[in-house]
């Protein structure tokens, strides 16, 4: 069944940032676009204290643009441009963010990946993996 929402992401934020990731999505995204805490708690050992907190959604095309030049701001990346978010197919945007992402971790501690919605994922796991951290149980 096709679906209005062609992106789907996973984000890991740092605990320090988690409120200002959060407030943005309720006010631009939805009031229940993400959990009030935006998702379970992770850390390096599996154990307290929560150092990072984690959440996965799909979002339709003009959302994940907004959540990508919100993320590109916080993290002082420069973002696409209108003309170049509309004229790149999915493929070309996951490029992009990949191609950013080490500059999105290492000045804001936030970790996303870009997927299709199309049921071929990118594994939540390994964005752990990448991050050294684990769920806190």
């Amino acid at each position: 069944m096709p679906t209005n929402f062609e992106h789907r992401l996973v984000l890991i934020v740092p605990v320090a940032n988690v409120a200002a990731v959060v407030s943005w999505f309720q006010t631009n995204i939805g009031s229940n676009s993400i959990p009030n805490d935006f998702g379970p708690g992770l850390s390096p050992t599996g154990n307290a204290p929560i150092t990072h907190r984690w959440c996965s959604g799909c979002f339709n095309d003009i959302e994940c643009k907004a959540i990508m030049l919100r993320l590109c701001n916080l993290s002082g990346v420069t973002p696409p441009t209108g003309p170049e978010w509309a004229g790149w197919n999915r493929q070309q945007k996951i490029i992009w963010l990949e191609s950013v992402q080490t500059a999105m971790r290492t000045n804001f501690g936030i970790w996303v990946t870009l997927s299709l919605n199309d049921g071929v994922w990118n594994n939540p796991e390994a964005a752990l993996a990448t991050m050294g951290l684990q769920r806190v149980t």
